[in-house]
């Protein structure tokens, strides 16, 4: 009996053993599948972007609770893709989901957009259900602010006004006080309408604001609407304050003829606002614009610019000089923005002036040009933000062969530093030097090495083989973001978006992320997104590190820059048709980043970017039926056949490339204009500023392509190759 004792009691434990691992595992063999899909299989087309298993799901047949054991968050950013797909229902049902039984920061975020989503849907007590309970338990999150901002617009629908009042008071407390109205201009409206609704002494003030300083948009619609439902509100306002409101509920409306003489009935009477502190000046502006009401306007724009102050002032002397130069009165125009320029303390304002005044002088001339950028480059910046005005009007130069006014800008730019538009100009002028059409002037080409350096290293390679210039060596030794002091690490909110193929979302998320990001963590995702074929947007996440964008990349940056993607069929294309082939992954990199399935806003498709019309051409003389432009073999045929008839007719490759861009057409059109210069002049000759960039880069890149994977590439040669 004892040893049957002995016996019973383990089996007893056995058997309970085994009912408790059942349980266990029970659950587990549960897990491996998500929605019928096998865990694996889910997560392989997860990674690679495709998610048409969604439409195979009958939502209602499967537990829409099985894909919080996925991961953390998945819930949330899968319905992002359902939203996407045309599953509004069932992208909610993951967004309450996420909110309900998800962890931070994904639930967070998760109640933010359903309450923002349910007041679209004027859903305000669903939307209430989320507000109140995350405000109580969740206070301290770090998107409560957005919460509250939330909260107020929920109890302006429910007209529950004396509580809106109270907490918006609260809330704009934790705002800049200066500015809050401008940032967020619809709390203004909420403030009017809730002081009104409860006949708030001088209720009426808050709407003269709203109307006198918020620029035109929707929300004077909105209000003036209020105010008419209820012909009483009207009465405390003077009849020339009512021909505003109906002016700028009109210029929301689109209709600007019939808002210009009310505006300006309204205006020119003495508002109870001072006229010194508000926007209408540049309202005016607006209209007149529209309406090509011009010189007589401008002259009553710039009257009320000069009664306002600080930067409403500005901004109405900005609207006269523009209404000015569009009646062609560009002395006026200049004097304006030279003003602004002079006195205004904000740098977006001071840096538009300047662009105005270049492109007012560029319109009247070689000699208003240089006189201007004498006067005004040693005041600038940022020169990037002139460079498309700089580099089509240097462009121009070339054409019309006014060498002397090119020589000229030269002398202005030549000690800047260090900028794109310097370095066009250096190496232009001692290009047209070398060649003869530039007489009596030599370049020190010590310091000619020096102007011409830009971060892609383009002009330093054309000099280095046509000016003897000394070489540059193409790649750092060392990452270029060194010197980057950002410190932050990438949150797992963030590479959430990227981990479910949602780049654009992340990408952007990290663009803006504060504080800003340590390079090395950025340079591992690059790294990663290259490894999943996610080429552009490797590209774009590296140059988030980068310190500058005049520091050269380390050659393990340009392995991520330039990749040999679809290697075997880019290859073999380049190889029937006779085109090197590292100039046709150069060319493939700028048109598609390598993605197969891209489609243009004009219709061109996949990895060259062909217009179907070209392509069935193409097709119909290679003998290929039934095309299909997103299968990169046939894409890589098509575009490589393409581009060898360029090169065999125009006998060029930059000339090709130009024609690739913009048509062969144009090509015989702009030789014609442009004359028999050699091809690199010949492409800072060309009208289109969008095709001169392409020529440069694709040639670049081709010598990048060709220094990263051919040992024995010198990249000057290598350049002087491609342009000979």
């Amino acid at each position: 009996m004892q040893n049957r004792k002995y016996f019973y009691l383990p089996n007893k434990l056995v058997t309970l053993a085994l009912f408790l691992a059942f349980l266990l595992f029970f659950p587990a063999c549960q897990k491996a599948y998500i929605w019928g899909i096998k865990r694996e299989e889910l997560s392989t087309q997860i990674r690679r972007g495709d998610f048409s298993f969604l439409d195979g799901i009958d939502f209602n047949e499967f537990n829409i609770e099985e894909i919080l054991d996925y991961s953390p968050g998945a819930a949330y950013y899968v319905s992002y893709i359902l939203a996407e797909s045309g599953y509004a229902d069932v992208a909610e049902k993951l967004l309450t989901l996420e909110w309900q039984k998800g962890s931070p920061p994904w639930k967070y975020q998760a109640a933010v957009e359903l309450a923002q989503r349910f007041i679209k849907q004027e859903r305000y007590e669903d939307a209430e259900h989320i507000v109140k309970p995350f405000l109580a338990y969740f206070g301290s999150a770090s998107n409560v602010s957005r919460i509250k901002r939330i909260e107020l617009e929920i109890l302006y629908w429910q007209e529950q006004d004396g509580e809106l009042l109270e907490k918006l008071n609260k809330y704009i407390e934790d705002q800049d006080e200066d500015t809050w109205t401008l940032k967020d201009p619809e709390l203004l409206l909420f403030k009017a309408v809730a002081c009104c609704r409860l006949n708030k002494t001088a209720w009426e003030n808050i709407f003269r604001q709203l109307f006198y300083v918020v620029p035109a948009s929707d929300l004077h619609a909105r209000a003036y609407l209020f105010l008419l439902y209820d012909t009483q509100r009207l009465a405390g306002f003077e009849e020339y304050e009512i021909d505003i409101f109906k002016a700028k509920n009109l210029m929301a409306e689109g209709k600007y003829e019939t808002a210009r003489p009310l505006l300006k009935q309204g205006i020119i009477r003495p508002p109870k606002l001072r006229l010194k502190e508000s926007i209408l000046a540049w309202d005016y502006g607006i209209v007149c614009l529209k309406t090509k009401s011009l010189l007589q306007e401008a002259e009553f724009v710039e009257t009320l610019a000069n009664q306002a102050t600080g930067n409403e002032r500005f901004l109405s002397l900005e609207m006269a000089a523009k209404l000015y130069a569009a009646n062609r009165s560009f002395k006026r125009a200049q004097e304006l923005w030279l003003n602004i320029s002079e006195e205004t303390g904000d740098t977006h304002l001071k840096q538009r002036a300047q662009w105005y005044m270049l492109k007012y002088a560029i319109d009247r001339g070689a000699g208003a040009v240089l006189t201007h950028l004498a006067a005004s480059v040693p005041d600038w910046k940022d020169f990037n933000y002139f460079s498309d005005l700089l580099e089509d009007y240097i462009s121009s130069l070339l054409r019309a062969k006014d060498f002397v006014s090119l020589y000229q800008i030269y002398l202005i730019f030549k000690d800047t530093v260090p900028n794109e538009v310097r370095a066009q100009i250096s190496y232009i002028v001692a290009r047209l030097i070398s060649l003869g059409f530039i007489k009596g002037k030599t370049l020190d080409n010590s310091r000619l090495a020096e102007q011409l350096y830009t971060k892609d290293g383009y002009y330093s390679l054309l000099a280095a083989h046509f000016l003897n210039t000394p070489p540059r060596d193409l790649l750092a030794d060392r990452r270029s973001y060194y010197g980057n002091t950002c410190s932050g690490d990438i949150d797992k909110f963030t590479l959430g978006f990227f981990d479910f193929c949602l780049f654009e979302q992340g990408y952007t998320l990290l663009s803006t992320a504060e504080p800003c990001i340590k390079a090395d963590a950025l340079f591992k995702l690059a790294e990663t997104l290259k490894a999943r074929g996610q080429y552009l947007y490797a590209i774009r996440v590296l140059g988030l590190a980068r310190s500058t964008e005049q520091i050269r990349l380390s050659k393990e940056e340009a392995l991520i820059v330039y990749p040999l993607t679809y290697n075997e069929e880019i290859t073999q294309a380049a190889s029937r048709f006779d085109i090197d082939r590292y100039l046709f992954f150069a060319l493939i990199r700028r048109e598609s980043a390598f993605d197969n399935q891209i489609v243009s806003h004009a219709g061109a498709v996949g990895l060259t970017q062909l217009m179907p019309a070209t392509a069935e051409d193409v097709a119909r003389r290679l003998d290929v039926d039934d095309i299909d432009l997103t299968n990169p073999e046939q894409n890589a045929s098509i575009g490589a056949f393409f581009l060898a008839d360029l090169l065999r007719r125009l006998k060029s490759i930059p000339r090709a490339l130009a024609a690739y861009n913009a048509g062969p057409a144009r090509i015989r059109n702009w030789t014609n204009r442009i004359g028999e210069y050699p091809d690199d002049l010949y492409v800072e000759a060309i009208p289109i500023l969008e095709t001169r960039r392409f020529v440069k880069f694709v040639c670049t890149a081709a010598v990048y392509y060709s220094y990263l994977y051919d040992e024995k590439t010198v990249p000057s040669q290598r350049i002087g190759q491609l342009f000979e």
